[in-house]
């Protein structure tokens, strides 16, 4: 809580830009990693590895007697050997993927059950011809048609959940709230793209739903930190944005930080014992889950606060030069107010409030106003005994 902890409160704040920064560096990659090579020429590395759910087409696994590629680029030449093996028998366009090194998943773009069917025999043949003792775990065929449906009902699904978080943040805050916490979101999709496009994970039905859950917990996390924020700023008035955002987020921290280890503790038990497809589900999941809680400090409260400043909006802290004691002196329209340290006014503002320095051992200037709002808490209290 504010009060007894705030001479070493670390001023998140005052670096907004620095985790803006990181974050669009972040949602930068995340985009370089969604678009296909053939859109640039083959210069951006990653590729959405859709499955049967949304292309269509016939799925075949096998599991071979010994691990025979171990690590991302040993899985690279692997799955790159066998594709120019199934081209030499007359298939191609097909998606190939590496798990565990040593199970194989090939899927080709068969368009009805009987092309289903001599897709498999070729890559029967070339499996069995280049792993002995390989054996077939399953196969699936789905039609074009129903990946299509599936695939534009997981993009409304997507866009409708946006829409709404979007509309209920709006209403219960404000619009900068409201873009705040859609930045957080996007920021936390692109992360979790950008992971499934480098590790060519496999993007089905499934994957949709740990989208949404990423979604709802950065959302629920966020909203929490907002919460606070707002408390805080009709409790302290007097106090700018940046301080007010400051110790909401310090408060809330210790909560955002267990709630994200309590989720992932599970997620990782499903990863050292779960299955293939299990292992898929739960890597992205805990991906997401732990970017949403560095969106939720990091960036969303960053943003509403550099917008605001862009707004002009903000109000500007008192500079201090030297420490200050705890009691801090304000001369302004109101002298009993006490007013948060900041930077020097510019010749636009309306309003100098000016602080008395005193000896002390006070670092910062966050620190001189958190102590303020102690020794007012315990004024009202005080006030309530006499009472």
């Amino acid at each position: 809580m504010v009060g007894k902890t705030a001479s070493i409160q670390p001023d998140l704040m005052g670096k907004s830009k620095l985790w803006l920064t990181i974050g669009g560096i972040v949602m930068l990659l995340g985009i370089i990693g969604v678009i296909p090579p053939q859109w640039t020429g083959g210069l951006t590395p990653g590729r959405l590895n859709f499955g049967l759910d949304f292309t269509g087409g016939a799925e075949f696994t096998y599991k071979l007697p010994k691990k025979v590629a171990v690590g991302f680029a040993a899985e690279r030449r692997l799955s790159a050997n066998i594709r120019s093996q199934l081209a030499k028998a007359g298939l191609r366009n097909v998606v190939i993927q590496i798990s565990e090194g040593d199970v194989i998943i090939i899927r080709t773009q068969a368009r009805d059950e009987e092309q289903s069917k001599e897709h498999e025999k070729i890559v029967d043949e070339v499996i069995n011809r280049m792993f002995k003792g390989a054996e077939k775990e399953s196969t699936e065929v789905i039609g074009p048609v129903i990946g299509r449906e599936l695939k534009v009902n997981a993009a409304r699904a997507t866009i409708l959940g946006l829409l709404g978080i979007l509309v209920y943040i709006w209403v219960r805050y404000d619009a900068l709230f409201a873009i705040a916490a859609i930045v957080a979101l996007i920021h936390d999709v692109l992360v979790v793209l950008a992971f499934v496009s480098f590790t060519h994970l496999t993007i089905n039905s499934p994957f949709v739903a740990v989208l949404l859950t990423i979604v709802g917990y950065s959302v629920n996390d966020t909203v929490v930190i907002f919460d606070r924020i707002r408390e805080n700023m009709k409790r302290y008035k007097d106090l700018a944005f940046a301080d007010v955002a400051n110790f909401s987020i310090i408060e809330t921290m210790a909560r955002s930080i267990n709630t994200a280890l309590t989720t992932e503790f599970p997620l990782w038990a499903i990863l050292l014992y779960g299955g293939i497809a299990a292992k898929d589900f739960a890597l992205p999941l805990l991906v997401g889950i732990t970017s949403g809680a560095y969106s939720s400090i990091f960036i969303a409260a960053p943003f509403v606060l550099v917008m605001r400043e862009l707004l002009g909006k903000e109000t500007r802290r008192v500079r201090v030069t030297q420490p200050v004691t705890p009691k801090v002196a304000v001369e302004k329209a109101h002298p009993t107010t006490v007013s948060k340290p900041v930077e020097e006014p510019t010749p636009s503002s309306t309003e100098v409030a000016t602080v008395t320095p005193q000896p002390s051992s006070a670092p910062s200037s966050a620190a001189t106003a958190l102590s303020a709002i102690r020794h007012a808490k315990k004024r009202k209290r005080k006030k309530k005994r006499r009472h």
